[in-house]
């Protein structure tokens, strides 16, 4: 039996990008731009496979609410106090603000905006979003930004730094998500590529004289 080479790669490269970012946690973080004073937008995209609950927390403030101490939510060793907001658009290929099915700032068991409230659930502050709702299966995108909301730029993907916030509106964050979802991160290119192909050379390597016409 011969092997076609372009099917192996296709099958295996595809196979790892359709489920990379799969953990359930992933870690990014919003920047400075350097076109000043504007703040960068994460952007993933994802697929709700069946009608079901969704879910999306980010952990960034790193402050415990009750000690006041750093915690080290995403577990790299640097302390960052992003005030982020998560946004959940429909994606029907022209992205608008009619697209916008639900927004949050602030987490949804707790008010205080000074982030004094602590979620018992979560041990973090009121000030990480969480969202949970009931999605129909379809394409969606989902936004993480600074706070507050203000200025945010869906055409060029960035935000317009306001100096008068008291919170960072840059920083480190984790996104926890669950549900029958798959999602991948549009704005920066897949690394999984390469992990790929070393694992098709690892595979020939072993194969090629199992499967070689003779």
């Amino acid at each position: 039996m011969r092997l076609n080479i372009v099917q192996i790669l296709v099958f295996l490269i595809g196979g790892l990008i359709a489920h990379s970012l799969q953990a359930g946690v992933i870690t990014s973080a919003i920047d400075f731009e350097d076109d000043w004073p504007f703040t960068s937008v994460d952007v993933w995209n994802f697929q709700q496979r069946s009608d079901g609950v969704s879910a999306f927390d980010i952990l960034a403030y790193e402050r415990d609410p009750i000690s006041e101490r750093w915690i080290d939510l995403n577990k790299d060793g640097h302390a960052t106090y992003l005030d982020s907001m998560i946004w959940l658009f429909e994606d029907d290929g022209d992205l608008g603000w009619d697209d916008l099915v639900n927004k949050v700032d602030d987490s949804l068991l707790g008010s205080d905006s000074n982030g004094s409230l602590a979620d018992p659930e979560r041990l973090t502050t009121s000030l990480d979003p969480y969202m949970s709702l009931y999605l129909t299966a379809g394409d969606y995108i989902l936004l993480v930004s600074g706070c507050c909301g203000n200025d945010l730029n869906l055409e060029d993907m960035n935000q317009f730094y306001d100096d008068s916030f008291y919170h960072p509106v840059t920083g480190d964050y984790a996104l926890h998500y669950s549900g029958d979802i798959k999602l991948v991160k549009v704005s920066e290119p897949i690394s999984s590529l390469y992990f790929g192909v070393l694992i098709l050379c690892l595979y020939l390597k072993k194969s090629w004289f199992k499967y070689r016409v003779i």
